[in-house]
């Protein structure tokens, strides 16, 4: 019988949603090297198949080491960023070369109420980098006047954020060097590039849902008819109610995308930072 092996490796992680809490992991012991030891699981998804074994081509069980058979990190505390004792959102994180834990956070407006499933929203100059000890004990918090979505160390130790079209490094745990991304540059330009590739965008995505609200229409009309003249069948009263159905949700599309041709929030979507990279240079 066609077989494979089935090992498991390692698992390490954790959801980064909301405040999520980061899980902090470390090697797990060496397993002895008697202890290997072969697994297989049948790769045949179907009880019923009618293949006969004698059919299947053999394939040798390969030999499962030590190492592999080992998980390589366990689980050992959780942290829960916060701020003045309250939850926030934890945006994205990085290990400086000591081991510590650089955290951009977001917290909301004061008068927001924040729960362990609801963060606050996150608005500028409500952004930080906090910086944790490998116990989970907060040793650092810079302010950072936007929203930081992207950190990443330096080899001299300095660190880079950045978020909504903007760049800065923390030096020593002093904030400078703020300025533009480079995909930016002038901002008015920028955004003048953006509205218009949107509003571009926009209207292609409009025109497919108006060539389907007819085409749907075309095939509304014939039914509506007949239902005049007599009583229409249980099949094409059902289909004329899919259609219709279908129908409004088109029409509900076109209508959504009127509502989020918003200049500014066009623009900020396209200035968060998902990502960034540090060299020598």
């Amino acid at each position: 019988m066609l077989r494979r092996l089935f090992v498991v490796c390692s698992v390490l992680g954790s959801a980064l949603t909301a405040w999520s809490p980061v899980a902090f992991a470390e090697p797990a012991p060496k397993a002895n090297p008697g202890e290997a030891r072969q697994a297989a699981v049948d790769e045949s998804d179907d009880p019923n198949s009618a293949e006969d074994e004698s059919d299947r081509p053999s394939r040798k069980p390969r030999q499962v080491t030590p190492e592999q058979s080992t998980a390589t990190h366990k689980q050992v505390r959780i942290i829960k960023p916060a701020h003045d004792g309250k939850p926030v959102t934890l945006d994205t994180f990085c290990l400086a070369a000591n081991g510590n834990l650089l955290a951009c956070v977001a917290v909301g407006e004061p008068e927001s109420e924040a729960t362990d499933t609801q963060p606050t929203n996150s608005k500028p100059g409500l952004s930080f980098v906090q910086t944790y000890s490998p116990d989970g004990k907060l040793l650092q918090e810079v302010s950072v006047p936007f929203h930081a979505t992207a950190i990443n160390v330096g080899s001299k130790g300095a660190v880079f954020i950045a978020g909504e079209g903007k760049f800065a490094k923390i030096i020593e745990g002093k904030l400078s060097a703020v300025t533009s991304t480079p995909h930016i540059g002038d901002y008015e330009a920028f955004k003048k590039k953006v509205v218009a590739a949107a509003k571009e965008e926009m209207a292609e995505f409009c025109k497919s849902f108006k060539d389907e609200i007819k085409e749907l229409q075309k095939r509304i009309d014939p039914l509506e008819a007949r239902a005049k003249d007599k009583a229409l069948s249980k099949r094409d009263q059902a289909k004329l109610t899919s259609l219709k159905q279908s129908l409004a949700m088109q029409e509900a599309q076109i209508k959504a995308f009127d509502r989020t041709a918003d200049e500014e929030e066009l623009v900020r979507d396209r200035l968060v930072v998902t990502a960034l990279g540090v060299t020598d240079q």
